[in-house]
């Protein structure tokens, strides 16, 4: 079955991906195809064997090694924002 594509954007890029990997754009076309479908699966398949526990657990994971980063700055949020001690834009 024949695949018809009218779309100038797809044309350019997909002209610029062939001439970049020294492929058809056939041949780059399908394997870009075929990467997206794996990491569709892959989504879906975590979606789906993650239950709402698991996923919390994930999210604090990631928060505990977030806020045990070192600082970039002695400054408070305050003063990152521009307040004052008593809340009132510096600026």
């Amino acid at each position: 079955m024949a695949l018809s594509i009218k779309n100038r954007e797809y044309e350019q890029v997909s002209r610029e991906l062939a001439e970049i990997t020294g492929k058809s754009i056939t041949e780059s076309g399908l394997e870009g195809l075929k990467r997206e479908l794996e990491r569709q699966k892959s989504i879906r398949k975590f979606a789906m064997r993650t239950d709402k526990e698991e996923f919390l657990t994930l999210v604090r994971n990631i928060q505990q090694r977030y806020a045990a980063l070192p600082s970039k700055t002695n400054m408070t949020d305050d003063e990152i924002l521009g307040y004052d001690e008593s809340g009132i834009p510096t600026e």
